[in-house]
């Protein structure tokens, strides 16, 4: 495995990596599995989607150490499925389909040591041995196998105790694919470096992508970022937002839902395990703070998606986020350290 990764072990016991490149951990220092439970699975309602539609496709955006879809699979594993819906009576009962796209497909190797946490025995005990090592050793192979940047290396379906997995993987960047992927989706999983790091995967263009992705299935859009310019990019872009829990260090993450208006014009009802945005995050998002990064065409370089929205503030009406802050309770004391995310 390159040196640009590091593997770290999380809180929880789950497996994370420091990235060379940026710095940054993988994960909430928390915990990977549990980042992953928290700020992805139990907000998006997929559970319920799959009562009535039996089916539920995901984009799994910056899909790195498989964290989010996977620990999707291996909640839904739990799960009863007789006692979900009695609708269903064919040989696959549900189906999941995952498309993931991951720029760097050397990460796709760390996935065997991944799933030896506890917190994956679902999934282990699920699926035979033969089955699921072999899977594993195949996506390790291809981790460490020269691949086009736009050809699928891994598509896969499982059917296991009435549920059907599809898998899709593309070592693609993510603001190339996301443009020719057709169909729509359910959820996306967006979980990239920080925007400090890496605006120009937080761009409100790349957004509105996903908005056409999720727009026909009325889908949501979920994110361990509570930054005023990526909320502030998500509302532009059409979203409704609402805030996730706070876990370990954060205080809570975003979730974008698309807008369905009842005839009274009130807007739809508050996600499960979601919130409404707090006064002051509100006053915060209204501000300078709020101006998103701006990436026209999806090709913009990161210096000049950063210099487009410093030269915006600058010229912006707005006011200051200073006096919003202010009013921004204060947190306990750090318990899991600093590390960004």
């Amino acid at each position: 495995m390159p040196e640009l990764y590091l593997p770290v072990v999380t809180d929880d016991g789950s497996l994370s990596c420091l990235d060379g490149k940026t710095g940054e951990l993988c994960h909430n220092r928390a915990g990977a599995y549990t980042e992953a439970v928290h700020n992805y699975v139990q907000p998006s309602g997929l559970i319920e989607r799959l009562k009535i539609q039996g089916s539920i496709r995901i984009l799994d955006a910056c899909y790195g150490l498989g964290y989010n879809s996977w620990a999707l699979i291996n909640e839904l594993l739990g799960l009863d499925t007789h006692a979900l819906s009695s609708r269903k009576t064919t040989e696959s009962d549900y189906t999941v389909s995952i498309v993931a796209i991951e720029r760097y497909p050397e990460m796709l190797g760390f996935l065997p040591r991944v799933l030896e946490h506890s917190s994956f025995d679902t999934l282990k005990n699920k699926i035979p041995p033969s089955e699921h090592n072999a899977y594993y050793r195949t996506l390790e192979c291809l981790s460490d196998t020269k691949v086009e940047a736009d050809q699928v290396i891994q598509t896969s379906t499982n059917i296991v105790d009435g549920w059907r997995f599809e898998f899709e993987i593309w070592p693609s960047d993510l603001r190339a694919r996301v443009p020719r992927l057709q169909g729509d989706f359910d959820a996306v999983f967006h979980d990239a470096f920080s925007p400090q790091k890496m605006p120009e995967l937080w761009t409100a263009d790349l957004f509105q992508q996903y908005y056409r992705l999720l727009e026909n299935r009325r889908g949501v859009l979920l994110t361990y970022s509570a930054a005023a310019a990526i909320r502030g990019g998500l509302l532009e872009a059409g979203f409704q937002l609402f805030k996730t829990p706070g876990l370990g260090a954060k205080t809570g993450g975003t979730l974008g839902v698309i807008p369905d208006l009842r005839e009274d014009g009130e807007a739809v009802r508050i996600p499960n395990r979601a919130s409404n945005l707090e006064a002051w995050e509100q006053e915060y998002l209204a501000t300078r703070a709020g101006l998103p990064y701006r990436d026209p065409g999806l090709q913009t370089t990161r210096e000049a998606i950063l210099s487009m929205r410093a030269n915006e503030q600058a010229a912006s009406p707005r006011p200051s986020g200073s006096t919003a802050l202010k009013k921004k309770p204060r947190n306990n004391p750090a318990k899991y350290g600093i590390l960004p995310r």
